[in-house]
């Protein structure tokens, strides 16, 4: 969010999680996947400054595990130029801007397994490069995960980034066949289920009553995604694929589910899944998409009245 041709359903996400009391927030660990690792900080800091909230932000992997790096973001740019087009949201923050001082996410999050009582749930919104690396690095700290909570992957339907693979497996296969592959319960929410849900500028606006700095920048930044859409696609709509993920956490009861063993090609990100109680993985398959949308626009709106009533 932020940025020209970059999708703004991570920043949406954590705005959708704010609004709920239910979810204790403890770390954002960003990874490289729409954008940079570093500009993933500057627009996850930029969105809880205007939002008037303070949490950690801290910088995990500014690569994949095993392969090289090109931004969502980059590619979907080219696309645009190979098409000449050129959008009119130039985006609030600079690329490459002045670095922000973030600390290393690993032994953040190695900090928090080992010191929090309970368990500690982990929701994966991006490329899976983060949380690979802390099973490789502490796999004892596998038993303290409660639940690994993922957006990504598509099943039966096509992929986004290329007929097989959708966007943040394809990024780092290498590290979603390692997150997959361990026995730790898992909740996925692919493009099977992601892609059924569609918002428009009219459903966001839907969600603020109030004009502040906060809704500007909220409606300004996903205009301009949902201009890169039109662009892209020849609509004015987006999916809200991570909020959607995040839902789950909040009310599970709108999904339907089924318990798989998920397979995860490394060569293209391609993902597979086997039917059967044995598997680490309770894939979600539908929702319920009025259901789904109330809530979402619903938490926005709490979100930018606490905000206001914060400012």
């Amino acid at each position: 969010m932020g940025f020209p041709w970059a999708d703004v359903d991570d920043n949406l996400a954590l705005l959708f999680a704010l609004a709920h009391e239910s979810l204790s927030i403890d770390l954002i660990s960003i990874v490289c996947g729409n954008v940079t690792a570093e500009d993933g900080v500057r627009s996850i800091s930029h969105t809880l400054s205007v939002a008037r909230r303070k949490l950690p932000v801290a910088i995990g992997a500014r690569s994949p595990l095993v392969r090289p790096y090109r931004s969502g973001r980059a590619i979907l740019e080219d696309m645009g130029k190979r098409r000449g087009a050129r959008l009119s949201y130039q985006g609030d923050l600079k690329e490459g801007g002045e670095s922000l001082d973030a600390p290393w996410a690993f032994p953040m999050q190695v900090q928090l397994l080992e010191n929090t009582k309970g368990k500690v749930t982990f929701v994966c919104v991006g490329p899976l490069t983060n949380m690979a690396y802390l099973l490789q690095q502490r796999p004892d700290l596998g038993s303290r995960i409660e639940t690994i909570v993922i957006m990504g992957g598509a099943l039966n339907v096509r992929g986004n980034i290329s007929p097989f693979a959708e966007f943040n497996t394809w990024v780092d296969p290498e590290a979603a066949r390692i997150v997959f592959d361990s026995n730790i319960e898992k909740v996925l929410a692919p493009l099977d289920v992601t892609t059924t849900v569609e918002l428009t500028m009219d459903d966001m606006r839907s969600a603020f009553d109030t004009q502040s700095s906060f809704a500007s920048y909220v409606l300004r930044a996903t205009e301009g995604w949902v201009e890169a859409m039109n662009v892209l696609g020849g609509q004015r709509v987006f999916n809200p694929h991570d909020p959607i993920a995040l839902a789950w956490l909040v009310t599970p009861e709108l999904f339907e589910t089924r318990r798989m063993q998920i397979l995860v090609e490394e060569r293209t990100g391609r993902m597979t899944g086997r039917e059967g109680q044995s598997g680490s993985t309770r894939v979600c398959l539908r929702v319920d998409e009025p259901g789904f949308k109330k809530l979402f626009l619903e938490s926005l709106r709490n979100t930018a009245v606490i905000t206001v009533a914060a400012s």
